[in-house]
């Protein structure tokens, strides 16, 4: 029953929720992605979370990436709010 309510929230929730692997490739993701990233949940499996930065943006994630490649928990890391995504035909 807890698991369901979980499973609830994250296909109603208007934020992306998403597992990737320790390389950022995506394992999952949220309806939400859509509308929020232009990216079916299905166009993201498999795709690299760190390639689809906006490139001006991703030095400033390296850590993240570098946190993520260690296999640390990125729960506390501090990123930048001003990260930009590239969306389809963005590129």
């Amino acid at each position: 029953m807890k698991t369901d309510v979980y499973k609830m929230m994250v296909e109603h929730s208007t934020d992306v929720i998403a597992r990737h692997t320790l390389d950022g490739a995506y394992l999952y993701a949220s309806p939400s992605s859509e509308n929020l990233l232009g990216y079916t949940p299905e166009e993201l499996m498999g795709k690299n979370v760190f390639e689809l930065f906006h490139p001006e943006d991703r030095e400033s994630c390296l850590p993240l990436r570098e946190m993520s490649h260690s296999g640390k928990s990125i729960k506390s890391a501090k990123s930048s709010a001003g990260v930009k995504f590239q969306t389809p035909g963005s590129g």
